[in-house]
């Protein structure tokens, strides 16, 4: 089988973007830097796409890029919408190529093993989990304020422990309730700091998940 090449790297910037960081990297010096996502499919035609942008271009950038024949490896959350996850989802099987969200944490040693343990049946059936995931806020972009555009710090942050919880289980979640609030940042309104979910397991036991934006500066990460 022949291996999957990257025929090309290309980069796109959103108007507000600075690249100045991202040129500092030799490997990447003399890689062209378009301001229009299609100009850069049209002329690079790339084997594989890596989406990394504001939330809400994720999944019309996704779509657009299945249909040009790119594999993608794409931020998450994919979409912002289910409608938009949807349609992510027919564009990939239509052109027949590849996604993968940017979840590397399930290969982690500590979730490996895990989820190998429970695989093995030494536990039993899990009837408890939970999951905890926590951000630092830093330097927060003024769209993360947007609902439109960041859609939700469960989308954003809680799929990490969702994530979590689903790898080293080995089960799917059949009902999910939710409460979130921003109850420390409020120059960003419509970005929640705070959130906590419970879940039912489809082999019936719960699970719970809390998530926040809140991790001390100083923090290790």
């Amino acid at each position: 089988m022949e291996p999957l090449r990257i025929a090309f790297i290309g980069a796109w910037a959103l108007p507000d973007e600075d690249f100045a960081e991202f040129k500092k990297f030799k490997s990447v010096q003399k890689t062209p830097v378009f301001n229009d996502y299609r100009q850069m499919l049209r002329e690079v035609k790339p084997r594989i796409a890596v989406i990394s942008t504001r939330l809400d271009q994720i999944a019309p950038i996704a779509i657009e890029a299945a249909h040009a024949g790119c594999h993608l490896v794409s931020e998450k959350p994919l979409a912002l919408t289910h409608g938009a996850l949807e349609q992510v989802a027919q564009a990939v099987r239509k052109n027949n190529v590849h996604c993968v969200a940017m979840m590397g944490n399930r290969v982690h040693p500590v979730i490996a093993a895990a989820r190998q343990v429970v695989a093995s049946g030494r536990i039993g059936n899990v009837v408890l989990a939970n999951a905890r995931k926590s951000y630092k806020w830093g330097s927060r972009p003024e769209w993360f304020g947007q609902r439109a555009l960041y859609g939700g710090t469960i989308g954003w942050v809680g799929i990490h422990g969702l994530d979590f919880i689903h790898t080293v289980t080995g089960q799917d979640f059949t009902s999910v309730a939710a409460m979130q609030c921003n109850a420390v940042h409020h120059e960003r309104p419509e970005c929640e700091d705070n959130a906590a979910l419970v879940l039912k397991l489809a082999k019936g036991g719960h699970a719970t998940l809390s998530i926040d934006i809140l991790r001390p500066r100083a923090a290790a990460t």
